[in-house]
């Protein structure tokens, strides 16, 4: 996640505010599922409250500005 962040201004101004405002309409609509996200990520986690608390915190570290990324689901 810290190449993710890092890399992220490269991409634009237009491109980062679209990746941006679409992670947080993620985030408020909550229209991924856990079966959707282990498609995805071949990752499991034990509710959706649990997978959405790590999305929040992905959101945070790279668009908000949090000192360190969430720990990665699998540890």
């Amino acid at each position: 996640m810290e190449n993710t962040r890092r890399d992220l201004p490269w991409r634009g101004d237009e491109a980062y505010a679209t990746l941006r405002d679409h992670f947080r309409e993620l985030l408020d609509t909550r229209s991924l599922t856990l079966r959707g996200w282990g498609l995805i990520n071949d990752l499991d986690f034990d509710d959706e409250d649990a997978l959405y608390a790590y999305l929040q915190a992905a959101y945070q570290y790279l668009f908000e500005g949090a000192e360190s990324p969430p720990p990665a689901p699998w540890l």
